[in-house]
């Protein structure tokens, strides 16, 4: 019988390829890319001495930069070998980095270029790296030896080498002159240690200029020491040094040395005795020292020598630094649980506060790798170790995430998909095997088997060979057998133990069977083809190990990839399966890492490096090439009678492609926190409420993320569009957005004692212009400055401006965020942020309440019913709740004609620029809404005709709204949108709506992330808010009833913006189903932070 775990280990082997992302010095277009952080463990951390960002190094030959604020994967160094070390220059524009074969290399960080590969001619790791202050040279251990390297001229100008004087690590001193060596000084050449020692190197003189002894052993052959120094670290004022030691690996400990006094002063033994503290590090201000091992972090208090913090976790893994401002520290981490309580083999770096001990922000893979992707009946479904994913496609979202669970509730895990995307195979802990039905939501438990074949031909009907070599057609729906197709009990030829995979083409002619012959080079497998039914051998070859196989569905070739190690070349393979004569031999340009043949057996698909290749089996010719994976290519699919490719890639993305064009149609990208994205090449999507925060964008050196774009890209409707095989040719792509100015705040105080400060922007033009900028207090929208097209005017060669705004604060912490718009507003910079710790008086907060209803407008086929009633009974219910908790209560109730029209509205929000930060501002408004052009619009009072034209002159745009309410300085929010965007305006509104673009919902989800507020909207697009209940609107009338006390879901007395907007969110989709038979459900967008707007008991 086959293992299980050969299975297992089959399936894993199929998605353990290589990432490769693509660097360059120059990017024309727009990078999409997941994050995907190191895939094998992190040796080394270290910031940037400006404190803007990490670099780490990986087990998984990569070098990663990111930035500290966004948390985003700047850039990837890519290395051919381990990398052990890696740190920045002190001008922080290059990285320097040491791998386990010797090699040291320095990097551009502005172009991601190497500039510079060390030759060191030897196979010795490097054990240690340092530059000088100055950044002009830099120091290297390796083998015992130190070499000190010019980094202009690249010549390594002098050494250190001397018999039986082994350097195990150096580090600079502040002055540059000299250098601390951790030296071990051996007896004879059997390593045999008489001691070990601190000397201080000074370069001038070529002298040690002062030795500090940690350890002598007497003379005597017979009397040496075990221990010595792996490791050693100076502090910034040149004062102390930490020294680990090593006994054979074991019982290590640290010292912790005064330079000054030549003394240790303190000694730290490792609380496990097999592993010792390996990376040492200090504060830039001397106060603490960090030491890391697998499994635990310790921080020293230096003045006090005491352990002010020990963080103890069996997922630590390596490196420790501490931010140039000490305020931080981050420390490297294997593995972790995603939200769905699933773990992910991935490494992460956590940012943690030095002050509090609270973790800041992760830095890792956020993307999940979805295999077998299959699309059918309009979903797209995929796997991952324990849950199945299905997609809605022509919704372009993401419709449900399920684990799949065994008889008693035991996680099950899960090997692949049938090619139809019915079924799925799994198994126990025990190894026992399951089908899961997805569209029958039923599990088989199949005992006693120890392979599935699914086959397209067979509907409803697997074949299983089970323990004792049955082969046995079975029914699904039944769980029982048809009939025994073969029966292979009493086959002498098979060696069992031997056996890594079994293959049975679809016409259930021939079996192949894929072993080791133990005569054999360990690197090639045998596979040998039988007639099924007489068991028969017809043919033998060998493949290698790393083969992907696959059959026709006739049973008339197998096909296989293969390396010819002496001409270096790849090659797929064609064999008749009867004679196992080669038909075909394809040369390709890379390895292949999948296959997939369409049904009808003419077409193959092949993953070549991050590339599909798709073929004509017959005539052995490429027909077309898809491009676009960042990785290599983990699983591939035909589907809609082969109109469609499916593919998905350690790259993190799914991704569906038009074969007639080759042209990809869209990505589906899920995250471990079960956010999702679907987005289209063009940069257009749709996303979970937080999904787009982990999709970045790389232009040129800069990273973005995906929601820089939101108030242009994000289009949901066009994203469907897409999917329903519609061409976006035409509407603007990310490329075409350009780049956004850099946006800096300068001269702005991080501490006062007023309630007001100025905050001055340096913005620079990198090339689109200037558009919008807008500041956030506590990520609630406070200040937009929609100047259009500022002219930006070069000042001593720069192409900066600089603009200087009033800013009210809260007591206590402020922070302060603002970014700013290219030219056309497509596209917003990445943030400035500023935190501001204010000491003023504690201001009790007042409301404040615009409330507009509008029944009749300048068009009559435009009137509503209870607009105005709806406007008067929010008005009235949100009077009476909100009293007990302000100190004034001021709401502003707007419903006659005259006080509804656009330009009125307007002059009444721009009241409002004096509120304080603590108060509350309530926007309500009963009306009509639309959306043309991709644009929303309110309709108000005023407005008479709906034509495009006459929208943007007479109704409020989506752009004003959204500039009237952000300038209002309140961090608190609260705003509810009652728009019949159906009803009275009948059908030809609805076909407009169809036409027009974005939808009401995508245009109120914009707005809400623009603002950072709760907003709450009466419907999605294109279904009528129901009017006539209980003399009232459905949405107001739900919306009221929670006001008074329904929403109060934790019982506490307080009715917060994020119970209310569950609450609407449940009640209304019930009331009309159950009061109208109709359907209508809210838009809730619960953006930033929640608060009370009143009190009820």
């Amino acid at each position: 019988m086959i293992s299980k775990k050969v299975l297992i280990f089959l399936v894993c082997l199929n998605i353990c390829y290589v990432i490769n992302v693509k660097i360059s010095s120059a990017f024309e277009k727009p990078e999409v890319f997941v994050q995907l952080g190191h895939s094998y463990g992190i040796n080394f951390i270290s910031f940037s001495p400006d404190g803007k960002y990490i670099v780490s190094a990986s087990d998984d030959k990569s070098i990663r930069l990111w930035d500290v604020v966004t948390g985003r994967e700047l850039m990837v160094f890519h290395d051919t070998k381990s990398v052990k070390l890696a740190i920045f220059s002190p001008d922080n524009l290059k990285i320097l980095s040491g791998n386990d074969e010797g090699n040291i290399k320095l990097w551009d960080i502005g172009t991601g270029e190497m500039i510079t590969n060390f030759e060191t001619n030897s196979k010795y790791p490097i054990t240690s790296l340092s530059f000088s202050p100055d950044g002009k040279t830099f120091i290297a251990t390796q083998g015992y030896y130190l070499f000190c390297w010019d980094v202009e001229t690249k010549k390594n100008i002098w050494s250190i080498k001397k018999e039986l004087y082994r350097i195990s690590s150096a580090d600079f001193l502040p002055d540059g002159k000299s250098i601390a060596l951790g030296v071990n000084i051996d007896k004879d050449t059997l390593f045999k240690l008489k001691a070990s020692k601190i000397e201080i190197y000074e370069i001038e003189t070529k002298k040690i200029i002062k030795s500090i002894p940690l350890i002598e052993i007497k003379d005597g052959y017979e009397n040496y020491s075990s221990e010595e120094i792996t490791n050693i670290k100076v502090s910034s004022s040149g004062k102390y040094a930490l020294v680990s030691i090593d006994k054979r690996g074991k019982n290590g400990k640290v010292y912790i040395v005064d330079l000054q006094t030549s003394s240790i002063i303190k000694i730290i033994p490792s609380s496990n005795k097999e592993i010792n503290y390996n990376i040492l590090t200090f504060s830039s201000n001397d106060k603490f020292a960090g030491l890391s091992r697998l499994g635990e972090i310790l921080i020293i208090d230096i003045p006090e020598l005491t352990v002010l913090k020990r963080i103890d976790d069996k997922n630590i893994w390596q490196g420790v630094a501490f931010s140039p401002d000490n305020q931080m520290i981050v420390y490297a981490t294997h593995g972790n649980r995603d939200s769905y309580g699933e773990f992910q083999e991935n490494e992460n770096i956590e940012l943690i506060d030095l002050t509090t001990w609270r973790k800041i922000k992760n830095f890792s893979s956020n993307g999940i790798n979805q295999r077998y992707p299959i699309k059918r009946n309009g979903k797209l479904i995929s796997l991952t170790g324990w849950r199945y994913l299905i997609w809605d496609v022509a919704k372009a979202e993401l419709l449900k995430t399920n684990f799949l669970h065994g008889i008693i509730g035991e996680y099950l895990d899960i090997y692949y998909l049938s090619d139809d995307g019915k079924y799925i195979l799994a198994a126990d802990k025990n190894e026992v095997l399951h089908v899961y039905d997805i569209d029958r939501n039923k599990l088989l438990r199949l005992s006693g088997v120890q392979q599935v074949f699914f086959n397209s031909k067979y509907k409803e009907q697997l074949i299983l060979l089970t323990d004792n070599w049955e082969f046995l057609l079975w029914d699904i729906v039944k769980n029982k057998k048809i009939k025994k197709i073969a029966d292979w009990s009493n086959k002498k030829d098979i060696t069992e133990q031997n056996i890594k995979r079994i293959f049975l083409t679809q016409n259930l002619e021939y079996l192949l069977i894929e072993w080791n012959d133990d005569k054999k080079d360990y690197l090639v497998h045998t596979i040998s083809i039988y007639d099924l039914k007489t068991k028969t051998k017809m043919s033998e070859f060998d493949v290698s190990i790393f083969s992907n196989v696959i059959t026709t569905p006739e049973g008339k070739l197998v096909i296989y990839d293969d390396y010819d190690a002496e001409s270096e070349s790849y090659y797929i393979i064609f064999r008749n399966i009867r004679n196992g004569q080669i038909v075909k031999k394809i040369k390709v340009y890379d390895m292949i890492t999948s296959f997939s043949v369409s049904q009808d057996g003419k077409r193959l698909l092949s993953g070549i490096g991050n590339s599909i290749v798709l073929w004509d089996i017959e005539r052995g010719e490429k027909i077309k090439t898809f491009l676009g994976h960042q990785g290599t290519i983990g699983y591939l699919g035909f589907s809609d009678y082969n109109k469609y490719i499916v593919s998905s890639s350690p790259d993190g993305t799914t991704r569906l492609w038009d074969i007639a064009t080759g042209k990809e149609i869209a990505q589906f990208i899920a995250f471990t926190d079960g956010e999702w994205i679907v987005i289209t090449p063009e940069g257009y999507y749709n996303a979970s409420p937080n999904g787009e925060k982990h999709l970045n964008v790389r232009i040129g050196n800069n990273v973005y993320g995906i929601e820089n774009y939101r108030e242009a890209f994000y289009r949901p409707d066009l994203v469907k569009l897409a999917l329903a095989g519609k061409s976006l040719h035409g509407y603007r792509t990310l490329a075409d957005a350009g780049t956004p100015p850099v946006v800096e705040i300068i001269d702005t105080p991080s501490k006062t004692d007023k309630d007001e400060i100025k905050v001055t922007l340096k913005l620079t033009d990198t090339g689109s212009g200037i558009g919008d900028i807008k500041l956030y207090l506590n990520d609630t929208a406070v200040l937009v400055d929609s100047t259009r097209g500022i002219k930006v005017t070069p000042k001593a060669g720069e192409k900066s401006i600089f603009k200087t705004y009033t800013v009210k604060l809260l007591n206590g912490e402020n922070i302060i965020k603002a970014v700013a718009f290219n030219g056309d507003n497509t596209m917003q910079s990445n943030p400035a942020v500023q935190k501001v710790i204010a000491s003023i008086s504690i201001k009790k907060p007042s409301m404040y309440a615009v409330v507009i209803g509008i029944n009749e407008y300048k068009n009559p086929k435009l009137t509503l019913k209870y607009a105005v009633a709806d406007a008067k009974l929010f008005a009235e219910t949100i009077s009476q709740i909100a009293k007990p908790l302000f100190e004034k209560v001021e709401v502003n109730l707007l419903t006659t004609k005259e006080e509804t029209t656009k330009e009125n509205i307007k002059k009444i929000l721009e009241g409002y620029k004096n509120l304080n930060p603590e108060d509350v501002f309530v926007f309500y408004v009963a009306s009509h809404g639309t959306v043309d052009e991709g644009e929303y619009f309110l309709i108000t009072s005023n407005v008479g005709s709906l034509s495009t034209f006459r929208l943007k002159e007479d109704a409020l745009t989506q752009a004003e709204l959204k500039e009237l309410i952000a300038n209002v300085p309140s961090t608190k929010k609260f705003i509810v949108i009652d728009t019949c965007n159906a009803g009275k305006l009948g059908e030809a509104l609805q076909m407009a709506m169809l036409t027009r673009g974005m939808s009401e919902e995508t245009a109120v989800k914009i707005l809400s992330k623009a603002v950072g507020s709760t907003i709450i909207s009466a419907s999605t697009s294109l279904q009528e808010a129901l009017e006539g209940y209980q003399g009232h609107g459905l949405f107001t009338y739900a919306l009221v009833e929670g006001l008074k006390g329904k929403a109060d879901t934790d019982r506490d007395g307080f009715i917060k913006t994020l119970e209310l907007a569950s609450y609407v969110d449940s009640e209304v989709p019930s009331l009309a189903e159950k009061i109208f038979k109709k359907a209508q459900y809210p838009t809730a967008t619960p953006t930033g932070q929640s608060f009370p707007v009143g009190k009820v008991r």
